[in-house]
């Protein structure tokens, strides 16, 4: 899980920008830049065994440029990121794949993404709210994701989700934290 680099978004996206040259050769270079811009935010930090709250939210916004550039702009991207949370301890590979997860269904893109951040005596609480219904279907991702929360801090930290109102996912990650 932590040395995942979505393979089939760079080979999709590669496409995608491939053909973009043929109609816009300007967008396509701005496209291609973004997704450097991701790899170089993704690659270094795949070994690695810690990281923060802030330099994940990064990582996704990378990733999340280079999906919006291809997408007219959708998902719209907002982050509430409290000072007192940014240099929080937060595994790598926690958030990612449950952002990739909502923009790559089966459905379309959901028209938003927000993570709001918060602390809950010592821990760290991450709701992730995707503008778009379903996204609580148990899979493959959101296992990991437990499996992975549950070697790293055994009962400590949870993964819910609940559907809010039929147009709407939420989920929500608690993890005991620690200053980085």
């Amino acid at each position: 899980m932590q040395a995942q680099v979505e393979p089939q978004f760079l080979f999709e996206t590669l496409v995608d920008i491939e053909k973009l040259y043929q109609r816009d050769i300007g967008a396509a270079a701005s496209n291609l830049d973004r997704l450097i811009t991701y790899l170089r935010v993704a690659l270094p930090r795949l070994r690695d065994a810690g990281s923060t709250v802030a330099a994940e939210f990064e990582l996704v916004e990378a990733y999340l440029d280079v999906v919006r550039s291809l997408h007219g702009g959708a998902p719209s991207f907002t982050v509430t990121l409290p000072d007192d949370c940014r240099d929080a301890r937060f595994y790598p590979m926690l958030l990612l794949p449950l952002v990739q997860r909502a923009v790559r269904g089966d459905s379309s893109i959901p028209a938003s993404v927000r993570i709001a951040v918060q602390r809950s005596d010592s821990d760290v609480v991450i709701v992730l709210l995707i503008a778009a219904p379903g996204g609580c279907a148990e899979d493959r991702e959101i296992a990991r994701v437990r499996e992975r929360l549950a070697g790293l801090y055994g009962a400590r930290a949870s993964l819910d989700c609940i559907e809010l109102h039929g147009d709407a996912t939420q989920l929500t990650m608690r993890v005991p934290t620690a200053a980085a």
